[in-house]
């Protein structure tokens, strides 16, 4: 059975034997994303396909200012989401904030460090500040694993963070 994927608009083989009649998740083979697919019969050419659906996708934006490594690192986190990396998800969150404050010319000191001073130098506000902060501290368990306190991080938080770095990100570049 050939599945297209809406994700990526890539088109991909399951094996046809395993999947008449089929009905659950499956990853796509390109983007990973996870699909909800269905079919209900036996044809000519193997199971007819009912539907295909992504299942937890979440789309978010920045402005079109954004540096081209801030939205490379910013899409690579909403791709880990839609893939189901949660873990990795929060952790590209923590990286493309950092590229955002060397992209913003703040490269000195650690991530606590750049943020403190963005916010000193008057580029982000005091609840964007707290934010950021955040931001950071949840991605230093996913970069510092010592105290794995992202063991047990599921979709609603992963993109909890998600949609915290896009309000950030958006307000460096507005």
């Amino acid at each position: 059975m050939y599945v297209n994927c809406p994700g990526c608009g890539k088109t991909f083989e399951l094996d046809n034997s395993s999947y008449s009649g089929f009905k659950g998740e499956v990853r796509c083979a390109e983007c990973a994303c996870v699909l909800e697919v269905e079919s209900d019969r036996e044809g000519g050419y193997g199971p007819h396909l009912v539907s295909v659906t992504l299942k937890d996708k979440i789309k978010v934006s920045l402005p079109t200012q954004v540096s081209p490594q801030v939205a490379e690192d910013f899409e690579e986190a909403e791709r880990c989401f839609n893939a189901g990396a949660y873990k990795a998800t929060v952790t590209m969150c923590r990286r493309s904030l950092e590229t955002a404050c060397d992209a913003k010319g703040v490269k000195e000191g650690n991530l606590s460090q750049k943020i403190a001073n963005l916010h000193e130098k008057g580029i982000i506000d005091e609840p964007t500040y707290h934010l950021a902060s955040g931001i950071r501290q949840f991605g230093n368990y996913g970069a510092h694993p010592k105290e794995d306190l992202l063991k047990t991080v599921g979709a609603q938080e992963a993109e909890f963070i998600l949609k915290l770095t896009e309000r950030v990100l958006k307000q460096l570049w507005l």
